[in-house]
């Protein structure tokens, strides 16, 4: 007898996880979750299906690990219903990165925030209203509306090329003053003779 694993999910990031489907090609006996063999993650949430040939569980994968994963069942570790013993299976790899970015470099000059450090391949995300709602940052910096700004309320964080963000980094209390008022100058007339007003 034999058994294929399957996946929803070829790669995880931070907050993922991935449903695995085990198929028998007959009912198993004494299969149970221990049989399960993974590396850098952890099997949970294992069920049978009301098909007797089809189990479920969940991989979640390991905090702070960058790299691939598979999930094995060992020959002979379940049997099929005439007592034979089962096939050894292995998954695809599964590639994991749960490993956050450090916070980007951040400093203001008047009402300009700068942004640098990033990691190759990297995005960045701003908010000022504490972290209540993100705008994804263009360039190297960002412009302030004039207002006050409490502490904290100015933050920043970076975003790496398989979407995990880091801790955001934020600003102390700051007040951005309106633009001062301005005056323009205009002229009706370009030139001036005798007799002529403008």
């Amino acid at each position: 007898p034999s058994v294929s694993i399957t996946s929803d999910m070829t790669s995880l990031n931070i907050g993922q996880t991935a449903l695995l489907t085990f198929t028998f090609s007959t009912a198993p006996t004494g299969f149970t979750q221990s049989d399960i063999v993974v590396q850098n993650a952890t099997i949970g949430s294992f069920t049978q299906t009301s098909d007797p040939k089809v189990y479920t569980a969940v991989l979640t994968p390991m905090a702070g690990y960058e790299g691939s994963t598979s999930i094995d069942i060992l020959a002979g570790s379940w049997q099929g219903g005439s007592g034979a013993n089962g096939t050894a299976a292995q998954s695809q790899q599964i590639a994991i990165d749960t490993v956050a970015p450090g916070g980007p470099g951040f400093t203001r000059a008047g009402g300009t925030v700068s942004i640098s450090d990033l990691e190759s391949g990297s995005t960045w995300s701003y908010s000022v209203d504490g972290g209540t709602s993100w705008t994804n940052g263009q360039g190297t910096s960002f412009t302030l509306s004039p207002g006050s700004y409490s502490t904290g309320a100015i933050r920043a964080r970076q975003i790496d090329q398989n979407g995990n963000a880091g801790a955001a980094r934020s600003l102390a209390a700051v007040e951005i003053a309106d633009a001062p008022p301005s005056v323009s100058i205009t002229s009706d007339m370009t030139s001036l003779n005798i007799g002529q007003t403008a």
